[in-house]
């Protein structure tokens, strides 16, 4: 093996570019700066090249292959900035084009792949022929469009999800937007849209301006409304509604034809400029599938797909649990929008799941699928602002095989790490005008099945992942430690054996998460950890996870998230135990594996669910907020509420003016609040609860505790030793430092109607929080409901302290003790 160093541009495998020396298998090399030398044949030698350190550029072009049994360090440090060609003082450039592939061979402890150092004006870009169908706005669009104006509108098909972007945007647009195709006009170049994540309802009846529809509580004055398809599509505005009649105004005539369609929201949500790139994320499946019944699927639009393509078809269905589907195909023909594929379908498949394509022609793969193989790329963590000089630019590039690498959690797939440029449109500095991003990237199956494996970044700064899709790994997207301004638009993930999307940390206002559609993670499809202010978290999609569909932890108070459909999962959302009060706003949360399915009957669990709550949310150790999810506008309905406190769901019923509540399995769970009591003030509460008429389990307690010593309740605390029952406010000693607990439980006539319980807590000398609420105490209703009024809390005398949060709680201030109601939690509706 030699140690080769160019002394000229020129291509790599002639003996010219290397001062007469040809390049040999095993062969180590130097591109120094200034040098461009390109790869336009197949270049692979038995075993492959060795380390290339590269001070210029090495160019992989059309028809370039290229096999690497080493690493390629990227350089910078010129001190002419960026490459250029016989400029012996620019920086190293890593750049492949359509066409081009590397395989990278290297076992675990060689720490082959791709190093791009912490040197200023590196570069590293990847960049392929879009693949998937892709057109351009032919003008701007305002918010509220219903359509957009298309170059072409050809091969687009109902059901595709269409993506729209700006490459060119400053980090603070955030401009990027995804929609489903409603219809397709080819004579005007228009496509329709319905928004990614919508309300959607059946409509009844038409009379002009008026339509009936199924639901009209899904809807708001306002919205943009679109139905139907053809010389059949109605599209309008909501002047009005009578919600009691389930009747919209409008503000044109809807034709009767719309009678019995699913009516949608449409109008974009942000405004774009013309020429953004309009461009195909996936298609759908036209025909139901059953498992192992075909090797052929019928799809909207198969322009894009070409015989030999490698495709994903989403494993969607109703009560399939499982995660570890192949759901990876070759196509080995194609006739119109039907593939033939390589094997039979293993799976069932419902009209409308997605379709999407992997193959892309710029593919940097592992040399083969042995475990022992294990190449990774990566742009090393640079914290320093100095970072911004490097340009990371993926796009259209496929990854496979690549990682996990037991050196460091750094070698794991794909992982950039620290600072690289970005657009910030009022500032001319170095590093400031060029996107660093994933860009329509495709991440599958590492060789070896380990931790971290993904499409990942660290301490990232205005990074953006744009129409990338990762597949069978083990993070499809992962937030390594902190990021700073991540940005991710329209990514697709399945299968992952942990988690579908984790960030670590979540900081910076320009931070988004948003079409996002992850699907048959093993553990977590959506986990959310250190968000330190409001972001733009919003239209995600999370469908058939084994376990849960999301996890939060560690996140503000009121964090808000928006427009999330999430169906099909085990264990419910779980609220970390050191998360704040999370809010889901317009969001649909029902489960059609259980009891919240629409129709009432889970296809998998029947009537229970499960969650898994953490012990700190047992009614003894509770603090009335912890593991709490309001969910507000639930199912999309205005006025629809409910309310989770970490292993009960407790669901507003108007018709009852109560709460319906439904343990999920786990001991000692209920619906509690916290209040302030100011020192030698009685309190009483009181509530009415009913259980289901047929109840069999263990009934409900009313129950209420101070926060000081609250999981003894008391204990050991007026006796030095030997008292381990709880004590009541009566027994505890008044000076406010003993914990104490009152509980009381509904008997047998809460069986079919209200029964009311109340109890009294007796005078402290200090003032403290209480704690109250209604608990289970028992696992063994989990199949049966009950319902809740709101509690009653009156206290003796008006505190001296006002105007405090820990006190904006309508009490009743009366020695009589007469009734004042008390929303328990969540949003006063």
């Amino acid at each position: 093996m030699a140690a080769l160093s160019s002394s000229q541009s020129g291509a790599f495998n002639s003996s010219s570019t290397w001062n007469g020396s040809t390049p040999a298998d095993g062969d180590t090399f130097t591109i120094n700066r200034g040098h461009k030398v390109t790869v336009n044949t197949d270049l692979r030698p038995t075993n492959g090249y060795g380390d290339i350190a590269l001070y210029g550029k090495l160019e992989i072009g059309y028809q370039g292959q290229f096999r690497l049994n080493g690493r390629i360090t990227i350089r910078g440090n010129g001190s002419a900035g960026y490459f250029a060609e016989n400029d012996s003082n620019t920086s190293g450039f890593l750049n492949m084009t359509a066409g081009s592939s590397m395989e990278i061979r290297g076992t675990d402890a060689d720490r082959h792949g791709i190093w791009m150092e912490t040197e200023k004006h590196c570069q590293m870009i990847l960049q392929g022929t879009q693949k998937n169908l892709n057109t351009n706005l032919s003008a701007a669009i305002a918010v509220d469009a219903t359509h957009l104006p298309v170059n072409s509108a050809a091969n687009w098909a109902i059901g595709d999800w269409v993506t729209v972007f700006n490459r060119s945007e400053d980090y603070r647009v955030n401009g990027d937007e995804g929609f489903w195709v409603h219809d397709v006009d080819t004579t005007n170049n228009r496509i329709y849209f319905r928004q990614f994540v919508s309300p959607s309802t059946e409509v009844t009846a038409v009379n002009g301006t008026t339509v009936t529809v199924s639901n009209a509580k899904v809807f708001r004055k306002n919205y943009l409304l679109i139905c139907g398809t053809g010389s059949d599509r109605n599209v309008g505005r909501v002047t009005g509604i009578n919600y009691a009649r389930n009747q919209l105004t409008m503000d044109d005539t809807f034709s009767s034809s719309a009678v019995g369609e699913t009516i949608y929201q449409t109008g974009a949500e942000k405004g774009h400029l013309d020429d953004c790139v309009v461009r195909r994320m996936a298609t759908t499946i036209k025909t139901a599938i059953s498992a192992n019944n075909t090797n052929q699927i019928t799809i909207g639009n198969a322009s894009d797909i070409s015989v030999g393509d490698v495709i994903v078809i989403d494993v969607n269905n109703d009560n399939d649990t499982n995660w570890d589907y192949d759901a990876r195909h070759t196509v080995s023909s194609k006739s119109g929008n039907t593939l033939t594929l390589d094997r039979n379908v293993g799976y069932n498949i419902k009209v409308g799941s997605i379709v999407t394509i992997i193959t892309r022609d710029v593919k940097i793969h592992a040399v083969d699928d042995s475990t022992s193989t294990r190449p990774f790329v990566l742009a090393e963590r640079w914290t320093s602002g100095d970072g911004r000089t490097r340009v990371v630019i993926f796009q259209d590039v496929w990854f496979k095989g690549m990682g996990r690498n037991n050196g460091s959690a750094y070698y794991s797939g794909v992982m950039t790490a620290g600072y690289t440029s970005y657009c910030q449109e009022d500032n001319s500095s170095d590093g400031y005008n060029t996107q660093s991003r994933y860009d329509c990237v495709v991440y599958e199956q590492p060789n070896n099945r380990s931790s971290y494996t993904g499409l990942n970044v660290r301490d990232a700064r205005q990074f953006v992942y744009r129409n990338c899709m990762s597949y069978r790994c083990e993070r499809g997207i992962w937030g390594y430690s902190g990021n700073y301004n991540w940005r991710i638009f329209n990514h697709y993930t399945t299968r992952t054996w942990y988690a579908s999307f984790l960030t670590d940390g979540f900081y910076e206002p320009y931070s988004t998460v948003q079409y996002f559609y992850a699907t048959r993670s093993d553990d977590y499809g959506f986990m959310y950890h250190h968000m330190r202010e409001q972001m733009n978290i919003r239209h995600v999609i999370l469908l058939n996870h084994e376990n849960r569909p999301m996890y939060m932890m560690y996140v503000n108070n009121e964090c808000v998230l928006e427009r999330f459909l999430v169906d099909g999962y085990r264990l419910f959302p779980y609220i970390g135990d050191r998360a704040g009060r999370v809010v889901l706003l317009d969001s649909d949360l029902t489960n059609r594996w259980n009891w919240t399915a629409p129709d009432g009957s889970g296809q998998v669990y029947s009537n229970y669910g499960e969650a898994g709550a953490s012990d700190l949310s047992t009614y003894y150790r509770n603090t009335g907020t912890t593991q709490f999810l309001d969910i507000v506008e639930r199912n999309f309905e205005y006025d629809g509420h409910a309310i989770w406190h970490g292993g009960l769901l407790a669901i507003w019923n108007s018709g009852e003016n109560a709460w319906a509540c439904k343990n999920y399995n786990d001991p000692n769970a209920g619906v509690f609040e916290s209040v302030y009591v100011a020192p030698d003030t009685t309190v009483r509460i009181s509530c009415d609860v009913k259980c289901e008429s047929g109840f069999s389990g263990t009934r409900p307690h009313l129950w209420a505790a101070a926060h000081r010593n609250q999981y003894n309740r008391g204990r050991w605390r007026t006796q030095n030793s030997g008292q381990t029952s709880t004590q009541n406010s009566t027994d505890a000693e008044d000076n406010g430092i003993d914990g104490f607990q009152e509980i009381v439980q509904y008997g047998a006539s809460s069986v079919g109607a209200y029964e009311n319980k109340q109890i009294t807590i007796q005078p402290k000398t200090k003032g403290y929080f209480l704690v109250y609420g209604v608990t289970s105490t028992s696992t063994n209703i989990r199949e049966e409901f009950y319902y809740m009024k709101e509690p009653v809390i009156n206290i003796s005398k008006a505190p001296l302290i006002s105007k405090s949060r820990s006190m904006n709680k309508k009490m009743g201030i009366r020695n009589s003790f007469v009734a004042t109601k008390k929303r328990i939690g969540g949003t006063r509706l």
